[in-house]
């Protein structure tokens, strides 16, 4: 009988005093990754972003190199070339194979966003541009930075304390020696000190009256893309148009999940392989659509009929179904993996 063992990432911890997570004489193994948890993340070593999962794979070189089979199967989002190659250069001879679904491990956002979404008879806006950020990471920091350098305003974040402004100064400068000594550490928050579900219902009312929203999810420096949650979701409720400082490619990887690109916006910068370059150069190529009224105005009813699309998709679909029918795509393995390690039902 072949000895199989599969182990779920997100839900391990590991370092380099612990014994191998790897059992004696296993010949497949199977690797489950679903969000950015502590074990799942990148972290900035050197000037370089590295994903963990890959760290650890190294770690685990002279368990993994004996395998027969290493299955690597991602259940809401997509691996990038530069991650498979990352791990098929470290294991050269081992055979590999990834998998990947859109929704297994994030329907439920669809779901309650559904449950909150306003229904929307008029799409009249008031404002051109509006994001708020919870809980920063270094994208988000970056924007914020340079919303303050170009006299951007409307959009929320947190304070921060002194570990975490260090964190992301430090990483800027190490990564692109960027000196961000002037950053205004105020915060603004909107609604007060609340939590998450109470500020997705308040925040409907914001994001009603605005054309544009910024979406930045959990950053996975061009490791993964197509990785999606409320965040995009609530502007789509809302039919605010979304723009995209996020994982490479996420407006028009957003069809691998049934919804249709946006149009208009300059993503030519998706293929400038340094980020923070990437990043200032997204911005600027599309400032006119924040701060003017006629520019935001011309995107947003260039967009308008994929913006009702896209909020009917999101409102008539069934999440769960949908992410069945996905599954069963899936060699019957792979889907056995999933099922037995995840509850999905």
């Amino acid at each position: 009988m072949i000895k199989e063992q599969t182990i779920y990432l997100d839900r391990i911890s590991y370092n380099i005093q612990q014994e191998s997570l790897i059992n004696e004489n296993i010949e497949i193994l199977n690797l489950l990754i679903t969000d950015g948890r502590p074990s799942t993340e990148c972290q900035l070593i050197g000037n370089r972003f590295e994903y963990k999962p890959i760290v650890w794979l190294e770690f685990e070189k002279e368990r993994v190199a004996k395998l027969k089979k290493l299955n690597i199967i991602f259940l809401c989002s997509q691996p990038t070339e530069l991650l498979k190659s990352s791990i098929r250069n470290i294991f050269t001879s081992l055979d590999i194979e990834f998998f990947n679904v859109y929704l297994i491990g994030n329907y439920s956002y669809y779901l309650s966003v559904q449950n909150i979404a306003p229904i929307i008879e008029n799409t009249d806006k008031e404002n051109n541009f509006y994001f708020s950020i919870g809980f920063m990471r270094l994208p988000r920091f970056f924007l914020v930075y340079w919303c303050q350098k170009n006299n951007v305003n409307n959009f929320g974040y947190p304070k921060l304390n002194e570990d975490q402004l260090s964190r992301f100064t430090y990483e800027l400068n190490a990564y692109q020696h960027i000196d961000t000594t002037d950053y205004q550490n105020v915060g603004r928050r909107f609604f007060g000190d609340i939590d998450q579900t109470e500020f997705e219902k308040q925040q409907m009312d914001l994001l009603l009256k605005t054309r544009i929203s910024i979406v930045s999810h959990q950053p996975f420096y061009d490791y993964l893309t197509a990785f999606y949650d409320q965040k995009l979701l609530l502007a789509m409720s809302c039919k605010t148009l979304p723009f995209f400082i996020d994982n490479i490619f996420s407006n028009e990887q957003i069809s691998k999940c049934g919804f249709q690109p946006y149009i208009g916006f300059d993503y030519s910068s998706d293929n400038i392989t340094n980020l923070v370059s990437r990043w200032q150069t997204l911005l600027d190529s599309n400032k006119k659509f924040f701060i003017n009224d006629k520019d935001s105005k011309y995107i947003y009813e260039l967009n308008r009929t994929i913006i009702d699309n896209n909020y009917k998709i999101l409102m008539e679909t069934n999440w769960k179904e949908k992410a069945k029918k996905e599954l069963l795509l899936l060699p019957e393995n792979i889907r056995n993996v999933i099922l037995e390690n995840t509850g999905f039902k």
